[in-house]
């Protein structure tokens, strides 16, 4: 599941680098803070933001799926 309904993102962890992705990619294309991006992802705290961003950096440099969950949420964006 690399994009799923909001029920299926609060199965995952606080931490899990999908939600970092995603925090990651609404953090370099908007003003929103920390607050508003660990509500709306479930991430908990918002000092572990921050964080989990890098968690999912570091994730993206070593799996290549991953990458191309990456290029996916890109192209959709771009397209919507």
């Amino acid at each position: 599941m690399p994009f799923g309904s909001a029920a299926e993102w609060g199965e995952l962890k606080k931490g899990d680098w999908r939600k970092g992705l995603v925090a990651g990619f609404i953090r370099n294309r908007s003003l929103v803070t920390n607050d508003w991006v660990a509500e709306r992802l479930q991430m908990g705290a918002r000092n572990a933001v921050s964080r989990t961003i890098r968690h999912a950096r570091d994730h993206l440099k070593a799996d290549k799926k991953a990458r191309q969950i990456a290029k996916r949420l890109e192209e959709t964006v771009q397209e919507g």
